[in-house]
Formats: structure tokens, sequence, C-alpha cells
């Protein structure tokens, strides 16, 4: 099964809301297999043009699982938080490799 993986482009406005935030939805991803694989502000942009100074990815054992966590009702209530915190891009994508 390939696992999926959530990508999020971030301008944080807020970082005391956006801790909040991110303290509340690390539970949540990690009941449905999630777990950080990248959480940090871009330091080298090392060709083209990057659209935000965040990065978050994270890895969910199947893109099933991904679409889940983002699905979660506990997730959803969280939203409205990231949103008040930071402008932000959200992809759900699939990996490339068929895990055993």
């Amino acid at each position: 099964m390939k696992k999926g993986y959530c990508i999020v482009l971030l301008e944080v406005a807020d970082q005391d809301l956006y801790a909040e935030y991110a303290e509340r939805a690390t539970e949540i991803e990690a009941s449905h297999g999630g777990r950080a694989l990248v959480a940090a502000d871009v330091e080298h942009v090392v060709e083209g043009e990057w659209p935000s100074k965040r990065i978050v990815v994270l890895e969910f054992p199947s893109l099933q699982d991904a679409q889940a966590w983002y699905s979660d009702p506990r997730y959803a209530a969280l939203i409205p938080v990231r949103k008040q915190a930071a402008e932000s891009t959200v992809l759900l994508v699939g990996g490339f490799l068929e895990e055993d």
C-alpha cells in the first residue's frame, strides 16, 4: 500500500494561536497513524520561487488514512483555528512506492 502525505504551506500570522492549533491537531493526526516528517520554516530556495515561509509534511499509512484524518470531525473543528492563525494551502497526495 502506498503511504499518504499531507503537505501544508503556511504564512503564520498568530504564533500563539498556531501553536495551540498544532498541539491539538497532532493528537488527532496520531490517532489516524500520522506523524510529522517536516515542520519548519523554509530556509533555502535553490531554484524558482517558493510561495510560503513555512512547510509541514505529514505522513500517514495510506492516502485513505490522510483523508480520514482531514475529514475527522475533531480536526474539522480545528480548521477555523488554523485559518485564523495562518494563511495556508493544504494538499493530500499518495506516495510513490508501494510499502510492504
